[in-house]
């Protein structure tokens, strides 16, 4: 497996982190946390 790969691996485990975040703490409005963040889809 090459390093960019790896490194893709690691960033999609981190962005799907900090999604299931957002959604733990902002249980009614994380469709609109998602998006004040940048995130358009909800899995990544």
């Amino acid at each position: 497996m090459s390093k960019k790969d790896t490194a893709k691996l690691e960033l999609r485990k981190v962005l799907q982190a900090v999604v299931y975040g957002l959604k733990a703490n902002f249980p009614d409005t994380f469709e609109a946390e998602l998006r004040s963040w940048g995130f358009r889809k909800e899995s990544y």
